[in-house]
């Protein structure tokens, strides 16, 4: 990867505004002169994560993670610090010096977007002009699926030759290697032969939040073959931590405060055509806690649409599990029977839709009255049997007070004792259910008048040459600290920017979480900064002073075990200060 100068690193940060970054990643609510959100990085029910437009960085008061653009991209889509840079340039039009390819180095998540969206326009041309691909054409159309719908959801189709893609791909100069990552081509039966993984198959590409191709689901037209094969995992693609659609769903689901899932690409695809454009797809499984974890941060409510055979039953417990966990108001809409999102929607159309949500159920109440196929009707009169279904849900639910509300319902429902049930779900708890962890705030180990006078040399730059004046960071004790005032004094006239870019970006991370938060809380007007950075730096020096009495004092008692009042005496002659507090046996 390749080293940019910090002049270009500069640049790209000046043409980056780190709201428009994270507000496509997280949504954000005002609050003062920044803005607010859920951290993505550890679990919370009340917005810690904190983003200042001012100073162009943010800072987590939960967890204590902090920094700019460049920091928030690197963890939060799991980048190296040269493919932010390359990310955060194409959005600021900053053109980057050309890099070399180094053929040992593995493809970078920019060069497996590229390889998936080359390959998604290959797809859509041959679904729109080929010859074979008129199947596709047919078969899209007579579900009442036209060219719009194709360009809306950029549907394609994969050619049944061989390498056909493969071929496709190598003329546009993509390594092999590239494409095996991407997971576009696998090896055939002989050594270094590889052939394209999807053939004459509908594609159905799979997007992230921000619109990047990442994967593909493909329908077979075939008999006797997979109904659907879909991308493996690779560098940019989990099935696991995935919803189809959400590109297109995400701003839907902020705006109506909750979002519809389903099972199937074509549930999904039918579902936002005849309005439910909230709607996302767990790719054809339960929903996994990575799928419940990403949808949490656009809504915290959802309505369930899986099928209402045991398979989707079955699918429907599952997701309602991990929905709780995150803390997600969960309701269940029980489809009729034979019927998916799409079948229903197609064959009776809006109203019968409406009708099913309309009817749809908390999910205490859906749980209550579910009966599994292999659930005996003798077994399901016992309402412990019932009760014992519900319980480790309630113990998994992260809103302990939502959990209490549902267990004085379940307790109504039951008939029995509330108590009983809470004691129940302890001990149920107790035999495995994983409660969820919270990240507590790190504490302060600095000194406080190191750090406050950190505090207000951050706020008050302007006043540099002054602090420098008056303090010495050698006078600093507290390593970190220390390394802070340096680097502010080595920005000098280069700005408050150049240091917010070094702390951001170095390695120190307790030290980048302590900046960004004093930047993260503003500035505050002092009655007098400059007397009171002096009183945090007298602070200082008198706890050195008073540390370095108490080791000589203890050098001086063991000069005096070792080798006797004499030389106690000759050392104290050199120190007369410490004369008051130490008195030499025989003096």
């Amino acid at each position: 990867m390749p080293k940019f100068s910090e002049d270009i690193i500069r640049e790209v940060l000046a043409k980056t505004d780190i709201v428009d970054v994270i507000s496509a990643h997280l949504p954000l609510r005002s609050s003062g002169k920044n803005y607010l959100a859920l951290c993505p990085f550890h679990s919370e029910k009340t917005p810690s994560f904190t983003i200042s437009p001012e100073k162009q960085i943010y800072h987590c008061f939960g967890c204590g993670e902090g920094g700019n653009a460049l920091t928030f991209l690197m963890k939060y889509e799991k980048l190296a610090f040269s493919e932010a840079v390359r990310y955060l340039a194409e959005r600021a039009g900053v053109i980057l010096p050309q890099r070399r390819q180094d053929k040992s180095a593995s493809p970078s998540r920019f060069d497996l977007f590229e390889a998936n969206r080359v390959a998604c326009e290959f797809y859509q041309k041959e679904l729109r002009s080929s010859s074979e691909g008129e199947k596709a054409r047919r078969y899209l159309k007579s579900r009442g699926f036209g060219e719009e719908v194709w360009d809306r959801f950029m549907l394609g189709y994969a050619p049944s030759a061989w390498e056909a893609l493969l071929r496709h791909l190598r003329g546009k100069g993509q390594p092999l290697s590239l494409l095996e990552s991407a997971g576009l081509v696998i090896p055939g039966r002989r050594p270094g032969v590889f052939h394209d993984r999807f053939r004459d198959r509908l594609m159905l590409p799979i997007l992230d939040a921000q619109g990047r191709v990442i994967g593909f689901g493909g329908r077979a037209f075939a008999e006797g073959e997979s109904k659907y094969i879909n991308s493996p995992t690779t560098p940019i693609y989990n099935k696991g931590e995935t919803l189809y659609g959400l590109n297109l769903a995400g701003k839907r689901i902020r705006e109506k405060g909750r979002a519809f899932i389903v099972e199937g690409y074509f549930d999904l695809i039918s579902m936002h055509l005849f309005g439910w454009e909230n709607t996302v797809a767990s790719l054809g499984t339960s929903l996994t806690n990575g799928q419940a974890y990403l949808l949490r941060r656009y809504s915290e409510g959802a309505i369930l649409l899986f099928d209402s055979d045991p398979a989707g039953l079955k699918a429907s417990l599952r997701s309602i599990e991990v929905l709780l966990e995150q803390g997600i108001s969960l309701r269940v809409a029980k489809l009729p029977p034979g019927h998916d999102p799409d079948s229903l929607l197609q064959s009776e159309g809006r109203s019968a839709m409406e009708e099913v949500i309309q009817r749809s159920q908390d999910w205490l109440d859906f749980m209550w009255e579910l009966r599994l196929e292999e659930e005996r009707e003798e077994e399901l009169r016992e309402e412990v049997q019932k009760v014992r279904r519900v319980l480790p849900l309630l113990a998994s639910m992260r809103d302990r007070l939502a959990a209490g509300k549902y267990l004085s319902r379940l307790a109504e429902k039951s008939g029995l004792r509330e108590d009983l049930l809470q004691q129940e779900m302890k001990e149920t708890a107790g035999r495995g259910m994983r409660f969820p962890t919270f990240s507590a705030p790190p504490s302060s180990p600095y000194p406080p008048e190191e750090r406050q006078a950190l505090e207000i040399a951050l706020i008050y730059p302007e006043k540099r040459e002054r602090w420098a004046q008056l303090l010495d960071p050698a006078e600093v004790s507290d390593p970190d600290l220390r390394r802070a005032f340096v680097l502010y004094f080595q920005s000098g006239s280069q700005g408050e920017e150049v240091l917010r870019q070094a702390i951001c970006q170095g390695s120190d991370e307790k030290l980048r979480s302590l900046c960004t938060a004093i930047w993260a809380k503003g500035r505050r007007d002092l009655e007098n900064e400059e007397a009171a950075f002096r009183d945090c730096v007298g602070k200082m020096r008198e706890k050195k002073e008073r540390s370095w009495r108490r080791e000589l004092r203890r050098k001086i008692q063991e000069v005096e075990r070792a080798r006797g009042p004499q030389e106690a005496l000759r050392l104290l002659s050199e120190h007369p200060s410490l004369k008051s507090k130490h008195r030499v046996e025989g003096s």
